[in-house]
């Protein structure tokens, strides 16, 4: 049976995991809509503006979204390797004992 901490590296492992990929998502999911946008019928104003947003989107995501979804990324794979390590340990201790 898992133990209360082990449980929790996972959830927690779990959550990073969950929220980089979500903010590497949704980035994404802005860009494109944008872009979508700009290939309909606009007035130049309309243009302008959506163009602009969407130069704003692309320079969040590379200077702050990316990097940000990276480092949950890698945090949450590090806590389940971490679990993971935890539930092989103590099957590897008794192969040893045998």
């Amino acid at each position: 049976m898992l133990g209360l901490g082990i449980r929790k590296h996972f959830l927690i492992g779990s959550l990073f995991l969950i929220l980089g990929v979500a903010t590497w998502s949704y980035a994404n999911y802005v860009i494109v809509k944008l872009e979508g946008s700009l290939n309909s019928g606009l007035t130049q104003e309309e243009l302008w503006n959506l163009s602009g947003s969407l130069e704003w989107w692309k320079i969040l995501r590379a200077t702050t979204l990316n990097p940000i979804s990276a480092v949950l990324i890698c945090i949450g794979v590090i806590f389940i390797v971490y679990w993971l390590a935890q539930i092989a340990l103590p099957i590897t201790i008794e192969w040893r004992r045998q």
